[in-house]
């Protein structure tokens, strides 16, 4: 599978994930916090083929590559974020009643993610390959 196929795989799968909530529950309060629930399970089952990837490619051939994995993984997560942004257009009470809290979580999640992003190509450095390591284990954690 080559990157640019995964990403696009990603990319409208979590959309349709996203759409399918919203009719399913309608395009209400109810409808969209489903629609960001499930966006994020399927963001996560990217991540977890990702974080998987170096022991899985010595037994399954053809198994798509780390990077590949977890950029796709970042285009499916970028989905949930508009599903996210949605959530805070219905119900901008949490966001204004825990101004620091959900900034942290939004800003703090997203970094993260850019990180694992941007440092998922075969590392030049030993310290990049530290810093991608470790923000691959801090997304597992969450």
């Amino acid at each position: 599978m080559s990157g640019r196929s995964a990403l696009m795989i990603a990319v409208a799968g979590n959309g349709i994930v996203a759409c399918l909530s919203w009719v399913w529950y309608g395009w209400n309060m109810v409808g969209v916090h489903v629609a960001a629930r499930n966006t994020a399970r399927f963001s996560a089952l990217w991540f977890l083929a990702g974080f998987a990837a170096p022991g899985l490619v010595r037994w399954i051939r053809g198994w798509p590559a780390e990077a590949t994995l977890l950029q796709a993984f970042v285009a499916a997560h970028m989905v949930h974020y508009g599903s996210v942004l949605a959530v805070l257009a219905f119900d901008p009470a949490h966001l204004l009643h825990h101004p620091i809290a959900a900034g942290v979580a939004i800003a703090g999640g997203f970094l993260l993610v850019l990180g694992v992003g941007l440092t998922a190509q075969p590392r030049a450095s030993e310290l990049r390959g530290y810093l991608h390591r470790f923000l691959l284990y801090a997304i597992f954690l969450v």
